[in-house]
């Protein structure tokens, strides 16, 4: 499995999830404080867990945020995981 984050400033966010239900089956949103070029700016990252060929449909949704929210950049992590249930 592979764990997508995506790092974008907290603007627009009920059509951020709007943009996500369309495509995600689930998705986590954390909020948080971030800084941009030492401004300091509320955050959202956006956890979805999928699979390597998802990548694609992340940079699209990076794209479409980037668009939305009229930003310089949209940035999204993958880091490999391994799933254990207890």
């Amino acid at each position: 499995m592979i764990l997508y984050r995506i790092y974008t400033e907290d603007k627009n966010s009920g059509l951020i999830r709007k943009i996500l239900d369309k495509v995600l089956p689930a998705y986590t949103v954390l909020n948080g404080q971030g800084v941009w070029r030492s401004i300091p700016e509320s955050g959202l990252v956006i956890e979805y867990m999928g699979q390597r060929n998802d990548r694609v449909i992340v940079e699209r949704l990076c794209l479409e945020i980037k668009q939305l929210n009229q930003q310089e950049c949209v940035i999204f992590t993958e880091s490999e995981v391994k799933l254990f249930t207890v």
